[in-house]
């Protein structure tokens, strides 16, 4: 996916984990194939931050909030826009990774709308409407393949969204390998 890089830096506020087991699935719900069914593996977090996260801040938050899948991230993160996570999130649920076939259509767009639904922090039972409209009010950044974390075969997810406050972050990494 063709990202419009970003640069900057600026201070991150201080910030807390907040991902529960229910948000964890709901986020890697487009890929949770690909560590079921392949060789995969996840990250999906949410955390909350004491201030707004400035645009040019969030690289550094990305590196300071301790995943694994940005360690060591200085290069690679980039702007994209929720057509383009949609499109990766589909592709990943409907047809899957190294080793599997995924869900296929249906039930790829419903996994696929589950992952938007939750980086975007949308209530449970949000109709597809207000999902999608709280979805372009999102700040929405791309950084797959950008560090030794992923596998850069094939099968990269890198997705991190800021909410329209800028007070929420969450994070949905994969990676597959065959």
């Amino acid at each position: 996916m063709a990202a419009e890089p970003v640069h900057g830096h600026c201070p991150v506020p201080r910030w807390q984990e907040t991902t529960t087991s229910g948000e964890a699935a709901a986020l890697s719900a487009a890929v949770d194939n690909w560590a079921t069914g392949s060789n995969g593996r996840i990250e999906a977090q949410t955390f909350a931050f004491d201030d707004d996260l400035p645009p040019d801040a969030v690289g550094d938050a990305l590196v300071s909030v301790d995943l694994e899948c940005t360690l060591g991230l200085t290069t690679g993160l980039g702007t994209c826009s929720p057509p383009q996570a949609w499109r990766q999130l589909f592709a990943a649920a409907s047809t899957g990774g190294a080793y599997n076939r995924g869900e296929f259509g249906a039930y790829g767009r419903l996994l696929a709308w589950r992952s938007v639904a939750a980086l975007v922090g949308a209530a449970n039972g949000a109709s597809a409407g207000d999902v999608e409209a709280l979805a372009h009010r999102c700040s929405w950044y791309s950084f797959a393949g950008a560090t030794a974390w992923f596998d850069r075969i094939a099968w990269d997810i890198g997705l991190a969204v800021v909410s329209p406050d800028r007070r929420r972050l969450a994070v949905l990494a994969a990676s597959d390998t065959d």
